[in-house]
């Protein structure tokens, strides 16, 4: 059943941004459609989540953790966890998902370094005005 709906990253996407599932669709529908990919191939959400403000971060093997410790180390921001065939945005503590995968583990992750009310990046220490 939890591979149902198969669209994990439009969910994903949808709750990171703060936007209905529709307009996530479109969005990666769009950019899909510009670099003849399909909305949830991984290089296209390279591609996506990076131009919204995301970075990526990778764990090894032997570094990889739960989704639901995830959640508890990352009390604050928002962020798109990935597992093996599947992404769930956590944000501030809680991650969001249409089943429970907190026991699945988190390979790598974006987290969102643009802050966009104040349009400063934001990174653990230093605060830089971004570049027009």
């Amino acid at each position: 059943m939890k591979w149902k709906y198969c669209d994990c990253t439009i969910r994903a996407l949808s709750k990171a941004e703060n936007t209905d599932w529709a307009s996530a669709y479109k969005t990666l529908a769009d950019l899909g459609l510009k670099h003849f990919m399909m909305p949830n191939d991984p290089e296209l959400l390279f591609i996506a989540f990076s131009g919204m403000g995301y970075l990526r971060r990778t764990y090894k093997n032997t570094e990889r953790i739960q989704l639901k410790k995830f959640a508890e180390i990352h009390k604050q921001g928002t962020f798109i966890a990935s597992m093996p065939g599947h992404v769930v945005a956590v944000v501030n503590g809680k991650y969001y998902d249409a089943f429970d995968s907190g026991d699945f583990y988190v390979t790598s992750y974006w987290e969102q370094y643009w802050d966009k009310e104040s349009e400063f990046q934001v990174s653990k220490h230093v605060v830089k005005k971004k570049k027009s």
